[in-house]
């Protein structure tokens, strides 16, 4: 990541991945591609990038952790 480029706009790439009407309009151009700010496509998407089941992985890991994280944070906020 580029020091140089402000937290703001880099959180506005993740915004637009997520929101953006273009994006679901273009599947194809967006899917599996890597973002920089803001919006732009950097690089083609990878074969374990279209992986289906990288994709669920990463996917479950995600959950699994945010869920530690979540549990770790409510635990805390209760004796705080």
């Amino acid at each position: 990541m580029d020091p140089g480029v402000d937290a703001a706009l880099r959180a506005m790439t993740s915004l637009f991945a997520a929101t953006s009407l273009e994006a679901a309009a273009a599947p194809e151009k967006y899917r599996g591609a890597f973002l920089v700010p803001y919006g732009k496509v950097e690089a083609l998407a990878t074969k374990a990038s279209r992986d289906p089941d990288l994709a669920r992985k990463l996917w479950q890991t995600t959950e699994n952790v945010m869920q530690d994280v979540l549990s770790e944070n409510l635990v805390l906020d209760v004796y705080l």
